[in-house]
């Protein structure tokens, strides 16, 4: 297998190198999951601890083991599980352990066959290749009281809607696409998160949220038993959305008759079930900003514009702080959904697409961190979207 060493966050690992990125990799490694990485760093350090015993970790699909190692070197009293079934996966794991001077517990089985045994865990990580769907009942099994279970989908084809019958069979829910596809996917994997853990009387809720490049991932806390997870439930619900003029509104009826759009008289479209409540917890943000300000990751060359953040923010990554700092300002912005000025602008025929800073100001958005909300807010799901309740021009 040919080789080669690199740097990520406070480590060195050996990966493969010269194979095409697919589940046919000797042992799989993905250089554009370094942001994902990055991200759950940052939230295992601003998670509340319980308690001041070690924080067990469990990387159940743990490949070149990447993930699991930072984790042991960037996140103050942990114990860490790194599993991987491929035999060469676990022999990596063992060296890039060796290469760091790393002690942890390395296993070689089938993921739901370690998740069968009697251990729980205080956060596991799911990042299959494809659909998280298989693992999830196991794995919620062995989340521990206030436990954190952060799961990686790459089958966005179906959560998108471009395969909108594989999302009904893998997730129990439609898909439509449309601008503000990639949101309606976090919801609808968090919904389905959220079904099988009320199956066993547990509550799980959001508290970290994103899609990036060809993924969307979401991090959610055990936080009680059956009561809530019952309240959990009652926030599932359908997306109505006109896709000739783009309205949209939100509803929790079941029986849910579908009704002519009130702008344009045109049938809309259901989307769903899928999770209505907020996407981000926001003491698990100001955490991760916080944990930013002292980490040490992998950084990336930036361009003037981003003096301002990387002054405030020297050792962080660009790019992850970034997204971050995008999603702080928007989760201050309690809204289902997004617009899109370009999306606008096709369907409604303007003859120019208006500038973002405009339509913030005339939506009263001000960029302000100080304030507890926000009117409008740009979005990281699309970068010319804007998250508001109602959009003036």
């Amino acid at each position: 297998m040919k080789s080669q060493k690199l740097n990520e966050g406070k480590i060195e690992v050996t990966v493969p190198k010269g194979y095409k990125l697919d589940s046919k990799m000797p042992v799989f490694y993905n250089p554009v999951q370094v942001l994902n990485r990055d991200l759950s760093i940052l939230l295992l350090n601003a998670i509340e601890r319980k308690t001041t015993k070690p924080l067990r970790v469990l990387d159940i699909m743990a490949a070149s083991g990447i993930r699991g190692l930072r984790i042991k070197k960037e996140v103050p009293n942990v114990d860490v599980t790194l599993n991987d079934y491929n035999k060469k996966a676990a022999k990596s794991i063992q060296e890039n352990a060796k290469l760091n001077k790393l002690k942890v517990k390395i296993e070689n089985k089938p993921a739901n066959v370690l998740l069968s045994e009697l251990n729980s865990y205080d956060y596991i990580d799911l990042d299959p290749f494809g659909t998280p769907v298989p693992f999830l009942d196991a794995a919620i099994r062995r989340l521990s009281p206030h436990g954190v279970i952060g799961v990686t989908a790459t089958d966005t084809s179906a959560l998108c809607g471009a395969a909108p019958r594989a999302c009904l069979r893998k997730y129990g829910s439609k898909p439509l696409r449309n601008e503000f596809m990639h949101e309606t996917a976090v919801r609808i994997l968090i919904k389905k998160v959220q079904e099988v853990a009320a199956q066993y009387d547990v509550a799980l809720v959001p508290i970290f949220s994103h899609s990036s490049n060809h993924y969307v991932r979401v991090y959610l806390q055990k936080i009680g038993a059956a009561k809530k997870a019952d309240d959990i439930l009652k926030q599932h619900g359908y997306i109505l959305y006109c896709q000739k003029c783009c309205y949209r509104r939100t509803s929790t009826d079941l029986l849910l008759e579908i009704t002519a759009c009130p702008e344009c008289k045109t049938k809309m479209q259901a989307i769903g079930p899928v999770w209505l409540g907020d996407l981000w917890d926001k003491k698990t943000l100001d955490g991760m900003l916080k944990a930013a300000s002292k980490a040490s990751l992998s950084m990336t060359k930036y361009n003037a514009g981003d003096h301002f953040i990387a002054n405030r923010y020297p050792n962080f990554d660009i790019k992850t702080l970034q997204l971050l700092v995008r999603i702080y300002r928007e989760a201050k912005v309690k809204t289902v959904g997004f617009y899109d000025l370009h999306w606008l602008a096709k369907k409604k025929k303007w003859g120019s697409v208006p500038r973002m800073d405009d339509v913030l100001r005339a939506t009263k958005g001000p960029i302000s961190d100080k304030s507890r909300d926000l009117k409008a807010a740009r979005t990281h799901f699309r970068l010319t979207g804007i998250r508001t309740k109602k959009l003036n021009m």
